[in-house]
């Protein structure tokens, strides 16, 4: 049965307080930019981390984007020509080197989009979102083999760093997806799932929900033995309803 309309607005005026009440995530490259375009050096840095953000622990994902390209490389403004030069890139030995990621794909994957953001945008980042809308900007990465999730995410995070105007989608990420699920199904939901949901909510912008979505699905609505007492959609949650119900029939 479909959640109500009333259900929709009551999560989303909790959520909309808890992203008052918390400050926003920090973004690599373009936090510290103060919503100022983004130069060149900084943009095609952001974007190298995006691409690499997934399957391992945020914080060394980025981090790794930052040694890779100022230590490695030397920090240069033309990070993907550097890039495609750097020969026999899909070796182990080059893997080992660089140790950008602990997925062979992930690694393999970066000097391939760096050949479309130097074929197609000239190397420089920027070129794929500049004066465009977040939903051209996901199909522009996703054309060039990012991912749907990764560009939503990235899009996201122009977003919040005003180098693009009106917000895009949430990335259903699995803490996102576990949050909305367990929220207004009981259970976990697919990534299309949580889409939808967070499309209800939110019509005009889903992304603002996913920081506040991601934070509470990380550190409180674990999948094991989830802190349901320090959840602020407790009192909306069918899980938790749900498993109350079970403990009083016992």
């Amino acid at each position: 049965m479909k959640p109500s309309s009333r259900k929709y607005e009551r999560v989303r005026k909790l959520i909309r307080e808890e992203r008052r009440k918390q400050p926003p995530m920090p973004i690599m490259f373009l936090s510290r930019l103060n919503g100022r375009w983004a130069d060149k050096r900084s943009a095609n840095k952001f974007l190298l981390g995006c691409i690499l953000d997934y399957q391992m622990r945020v914080g060394l994902i980025w981090e790794n984007a930052r040694r890779f390209a100022e230590d490695d490389l030397g920090d240069p403004r033309d990070l993907w020509d550097d890039i495609i030069r750097i020969p026999k890139w899909n070796t182990k030995t080059v893997r080992r080197r660089y140790n950008l990621h602990r997925l062979t794909a992930a690694h393999d994957r970066v000097q391939r989009i760096g050949k479309e953001i130097v074929e197609q945008y000239g190397g420089d980042a920027r070129n794929i979102w500049k004066n465009q809308s977040p939903c051209v900007t996901q199909n522009r990465l996703e054309g060039m083999g990012v991912g749907p999730q990764i560009s939503r995410m990235t899009a996201g995070m122009l977003y919040d760093t005003k180098q693009i105007k009106g917000a895009g989608e949430l990335k259903a990420d699995i803490h996102v997806r576990r949050v909305l699920g367990r929220v207004f199904t009981g259970d976990m939901v697919s990534a299309d799932a949580a889409l939808d949901i967070a499309k209800e909510m939110m019509p005009r912008g889903s992304w603002k929900l996913d920081a506040q979505l991601f934070r509470l699905g990380k550190s409180t609505c674990k999948k094991t033995n989830p802190d349901c007492g320090g959840c602020f959609l407790r009192a909306e949650c069918k899980s938790r309803k749900g498993s109350r119900r079970r403990n009083a029939v016992r």
